[in-house]
């Protein structure tokens, strides 16, 4: 009990083992630590009146921009297309907003690879979420330092990436990212049910609306004539007995979704609902897979290898790490030789597919899913990048193909606001940031802190009001208020005892604009500075571009205290 009670006092005392308990094994950077934290808990106290924190653009923590991204309005895109307003996916599966993008002016030029052949470029500071193995934590950590620990990287000692020799038996990965889940794309108004078009795929003919099925599989026709209609003919091969039938009244549909000797899964298919994309798989399965009934491994067998591609991607978007492999033509048992490369795809579902033949059904499910192990970390060719922040609370989004986890985070604008709360409960705080959307999203983030188990129980008195919850704008039991805008929103009439501005400045090219200009030193002069209370603190955050005379305007005119971790290096 006494040493409980001791680490939540720590908590309560610095600022620095308050953002790491609410970011589980984040491993922060030396002026966050050292330098930052203890500004920012003077701050706390009302010793420091004024603080400017100058960094580069989100301070290189860029993906390249030719790292593919899914998006649940725009599909795929490269990370250099991103704008404001993209849905991305979380950890969870869920769409999140993109809040922020910003042109980086260094390079990416680090690679990781992981076990899964994803290779992906990023800046030397990019941040991940890994399961470390060394120490049996998760953690956030750059990517340069997951070649050399902090403390051992002036003397050059190399992390080991992988424990015994690779592609050996009993070899693993030092560090492993999570898998995400589900992703949840809404539903969508399809023209065939997503069952009887898996159905066609598997085993359809590619120049018609024909399928063809075994005798003991008649379950199949069954339920694709329960979607679909009746069939316009059916015949029986002699020799084999294998039956086909026709369904003339699917043609004008497949030709329109371009099908028609052109098999493959079409984009409103691939990101439909769940129960939409199961029932697709469960189609697919039935005609052209398998289930391993001891291990609940399931195989899907194709030649046509966009199809296969499709499907590929199918899977990975419930979460699932299928591999795959191609088997050359071989000769048959019955003598016939064969033309095409056959791939093969593997998995192992957590979750029911909804096939109808007995044999296939998923039954020996494993609950729990691999991790992704990184097998290395290497120098690659520079390349431009941005960096993005989302609307998710952990940070996390999810990029390239394999729809790896990748994280970005903010150690002022997130943290310090709910642990300024927690301290005085009664208090105003307003955020600023250039838009209402940023903003707000710094506000939502705030909120699920303040909402959490932990914070209740180290700030029982900064509990939210029960019909005062909004991610822009929330109060406490005790008083206090919480609001965030764009600099040009609605916050008149608001009192503030402590005010943040973070990214007042969008991009190089506002900063040299001399009307925007204007417009900023007059909106913190009439507007933002006249909400201060008697002895209110304020914290700017924000990037010194070529240009740039706002920030300069500030320290001479209100005397901030200026940190430059460029000037500390």
């Amino acid at each position: 009990m006494k040493s409980s009670n001791v680490y939540k006092d720590s908590l309560h005392n610095s600022y620095g083992a308050f953002y790491l308990a609410i970011n589980p094994g984040y491993d922060p950077l030396w002026f966050q630590q050292d330098v930052l934290a203890p500004a920012l808990e003077k701050v706390n106290t009302g010793e420091l009146k004024r603080l400017a924190v100058f960094m580069p653009p989100r301070h290189g923590k860029q993906c390249a921009n030719s790292v593919s991204v899914l998006t649940a309005n725009r599909g795929w895109v490269t990370h250099g297309d991103l704008v404001v307003g993209d849905e991305v996916f979380s950890l969870l599966g869920k769409p999140t907003k993109i809040l922020a993008v910003v042109e980086q002016p260094e390079p990416s030029n680090m690679e990781v690879e992981f076990a899964n052949g994803t290779v992906i470029k990023v800046h030397p500071n990019h941040e991940w979420r890994v399961f470390d193995r060394g120490d049996g934590r998760w953690k956030v950590i750059e990517t340069r330092n997951m070649l050399y620990s902090r403390r051992a990287r002036f003397q050059g000692q190399i992390i080991s990436l992988i424990h015994g020799s690779r592609g050996r038996r009993g070899a693993h990965c030092r560090f492993l990212v999570p898998h995400s889940m589900p992703l949840e794309f809404t539903a969508k108004e399809l023209p065939i049910h997503p069952y009887a078009l898996g159905v066609w795929l598997g085993d359809g003919k590619s120049s018609d609306a024909s399928i063809c099925w075994a005798v003991k599989d008649e379950v199949i026709v069954n339920a694709f004539t329960s979607l679909v209609g009746n069939p316009s003919w059916t015949t029986t091969h002699r020799t084999t007995g294998v039956k086909y039938a026709g369904f003339k009244q699917l043609n004008p549909v497949l030709k329109k979704l371009s099908l028609l000797n052109n098999k493959h899964i079409p984009d409103v298919y691939k990101y439909g609902s769940i129960e939409q994309r199961l029932q697709l798989l469960a189609g697919l399965i039935d005609t052209d897979g398998s289930v391993n009934q001891e291990d609940g491994r399931v195989h899907f067998v194709g030649a046509n290898e966009r199809l296969i591609e499709d499907v590929r991607e199918l899977i990975r978007s419930f979460g699932w790490h299928p591999s795959i492999t191609a088997v050359k033509p071989g000769l048959s048992t019955s003598g016939i030789q064969g033309k095409l490369v056959c791939y093969h795809i593997g998995f192992s579902p957590n979750c029911a597919i909804p096939t109808k033949i007995p044999r296939k059904r998923t039954e020996n499910l494993k609950p729990v899913q691999r991790r992704i192990g990184i097998i290395d970390v290497r120098m690659a060719s520079p390349e431009p990048g941005k960096c993005i922040q989302v609307a998710s609370a952990d940070g996390l989004y999810l990029v390239g193909k394999e729809l790896i986890p990748t994280h970005n985070s903010s150690f002022i604008s997130v943290g310090f606001p709910s642990w300024y709360l927690g301290h005085h409960p009664d208090y105003s705080i307003i955020t600023l940031s250039y838009s209402d959307v940023l903003a707000a999203g710094f506000g939502r983030q705030v909120r699920d802190i303040m909402q959490g188990e932990l914070y209740a129980s180290l700030f029982p008195k900064s509990k939210l009001k029960a019909d005062s919850r909004a991610k822009d704008a929330f109060n406490t039991v005790s008083g206090g208020r919480y609001t965030a805008a764009g600099l040009n929103g609605t916050y008149t009439g608001i009192g503030a005892n402590l005010l943040i501005i973070d990214d007042p400045v969008s991009s190089g090219v506002s900063a040299a604009s001399e009307a925007d200009e204007a417009n900023r030193r007059s909106i913190y002069t009439n507007t933002a500075r006249t909400r201060l209370q008697a002895g209110a603190s304020i914290i700017l955050v924000m990037t010194r571009w070529p240009g740039d005379s706002f920030s300069g305007w500030l320290l001479e005119q209100f005397g901030f205290e200026l940190y430059d971790p460029r000037r500390q290096e």
